[in-house]
């Protein structure tokens, strides 16, 4: 239960304030603009200041490398002359974007930074795809309200226009991966 002066966050929002009152169910936060906001406490969460966890864009590209290059080397992709994986078809790299799998501890982000780091790591990995010539790419982004998965569609068509490459893009495999948790990416 929170406390008259914690600082909490807002689940599916980037809103942080300091709780004012409170009782079993409802708090009410004052945010950053000194305006008083209502939530049901199960939509609100300690919030960490990111201050220590600060990092730069080097070692942030660092680390999203690091954890592809994991998730290759833990043998759910092989890069060699050829691209395979083992878990689906040949020719296609797979990438787990649930942000559990990109960080150790994310519970000093919020959800905008969560997403940010999400896309960020998205980007990447496509970039590398093109790169390594693959035919295929699968994001796994999860089912939830589909913010990310959204995310990753704009993100395709803009890239479609920008690099003049033939990307096609849709639900993956309901065999392999269920129903809408994640997104094939076919490039040409």
């Amino acid at each position: 239960m929170f406390r008259v002066g914690d600082k909490v966050s807002v689940l599916d929002d980037t809103i942080v304030g300091t709780i004012i009152r409170t009782n079993v169910r409802k708090s009410v936060i004052e945010d950053a603009d000194g305006f008083e906001r209502i939530y049901v406490n199960s939509n609100l969460v300690a919030y960490k200041e990111s201050v220590d966890y600060k990092l730069t864009d080097e070692q942030v590209e660092k680390q999203i490398l690091s954890k592809i290059n994991a998730s290759i080397s833990k043998g759910k992709v092989t890069l060699s002359s050829k691209v395979t994986q083992t878990n689906y078809n040949q020719d296609t790299l797979e990438l787990d974007l649930h942000i559990e799998e990109l960080v150790d501890d994310h519970s000093y982000m919020n959800n905008f930074d969560i997403l940010q780091r999400q896309m960020q790591t998205c980007r990447m990995f496509i970039e590398k795809a093109i790169r390594l010539n693959a035919k295929k790419a699968v994001l796994i982004h999860g089912k939830g309200e589909g913010v990310l998965r959204n995310e990753i569609h704009t993100y395709l068509e803009r890239l479609e226009n920008t690099k003049h490459i033939k990307i096609e893009y849709f639900e993956a495999s309901y065999a392999v991966y269920g129903a809408g948790g994640a997104t094939e990416v076919r490039l040409s």
